[in-house]
């Protein structure tokens, strides 16, 4: 992150790189995440990728969660603000991080209906060849 942050690397890798993360949030009274300004005026959600990082911002209540449980809670108009205290610091756009969760939220091989034996549909399986039901002993 950080080397895409001071330019070295591609923008598009931080929220690919946080799509599938663990961060630690700032909770306000009520245990939503904590908004604050940052330093441009811009509305922002503070989180942080390392307990370092966490611990420089100071003693805060905070709860660990996967961003993708993260992101809904952040309201519209604002910010993810990646590593406020960290020495390089960046704002996470929400669309880009959705976008980058979106195909991470996907399964690798989706079930596919396919008719059974005995009638109906079911979940293509990947150990039955071309969708066929492989009988039992005792259905043969």
């Amino acid at each position: 992150m950080q080397l895409a942050a001071t330019g070295y690397g591609p923008g598009e890798a931080v929220p690919q790189a946080l799509a599938k993360a663990e961060v630690a949030v700032l909770v306000a009274p009520g245990g939503r995440p904590l908004s604050a300004t940052a330093p441009d005026g811009a509305s922002v959600v503070p989180v942080f990728t390392s307990p370092s990082y966490l611990h420089t911002a100071g003693r805060f209540g905070y709860e660990l969660m996967p961003v993708v449980d993260v992101l809904p809670l952040v309201p519209d108009e604002h910010v993810i603000y990646l590593n406020p205290s960290g020495p390089v610091s960046m704002t996470v756009d929400l669309g880009a991080l959705r976008d980058a969760i979106a195909p991470a939220a996907q399964p690798a091989f989706p079930a596919t209906e396919v008719p059974v034996y005995g009638g109906g549909v079911g979940p293509l399986r990947v150990d039955e060849p071309d969708g066929a039901r492989v009988r039992s002993r005792q259905e043969q």
